[in-house]
């Protein structure tokens, strides 16, 4: 049985009673119906590309979904009314992947793209579909990724991932040095991991 999205209050306004009516099902529909406009390819007014990829999209619907697109289309910068905006920062591949979710709300992530398609979203500002990344590398966190993951987190930004990434690089210091990471690691960070591990008990 499909969720319940109306939700009814009894309220009053100066002795008026009234009802407010709100259904989370509208946003849903309306998310859904801009996903079939691009599949019939109807209203498109802008097109992105990378590379040799072109990808017609809808300006509202990036706006809504992307900060670094929504100050695009809202200031004078020379895209403002362009019918074709260059994304040379985002390859070909991870460009899609990211409209996709932008129209759809679902992405294909694997070991093999997730880091890419994370700056990505940082690049552009794809919130959710960031969060949704990280959450990817934190499952895939292991004492042999650690190292990687902890470096990656920390350029990005990634507090949930540099902590988790932290306390796995502890937990099995033989696994940690096999890999290549660790000998690309600073002085000063090598340092702090090394105080840390022997601050463990045990």
């Amino acid at each position: 049985m499909a969720p319940e999205t109306k939700q009814y209050r009894e309220l009053e306004d100066e002795g008026h009673a009234f009802r407010e009516v709100e259904d989370e099902g509208h946003a849903l529909d309306i998310l859904s119906n801009v996903s079939d406009l691009r599949k019939e390819e109807h209203l498109f007014d802008v097109t992105l590309t990378s590379g040799n990829l072109r990808v017609p999209c809808h300006r509202i619907v990036l706006a809504g979904a992307s900060k670094y697109f929504r100050a695009l289309f809202t200031s004078r910068m020379r895209e403002y009314g362009a019918s074709e905006v260059q994304v040379s920062e985002v390859p070909p591949g991870v460009l899609s992947v990211v409209v996709d979710f932008v129209y759809m709300g679902r992405a294909r992530i694997t070991r093999a793209n997730v880091q890419e398609v994370l700056v990505a979203c940082n690049f552009l500002e794809v919130l959710r579909l960031r969060e949704l990344c990280e959450d990817f590398l934190v499952d895939a966190l292991s004492p042999a990724t650690s190292v990687g993951y902890w470096a990656f987190a920390e350029f990005y930004s990634l507090s949930r991932l540099s902590r988790l990434a932290r306390q796995a690089m502890l937990t099995d210091f033989t696994a940690v040095v096999r890999e290549p990471e660790y000998l690309e690691m600073s002085a000063d960070d090598l340092a702090a991991y090394i105080a840390r591990r022997h601050a463990v008990p045990g």
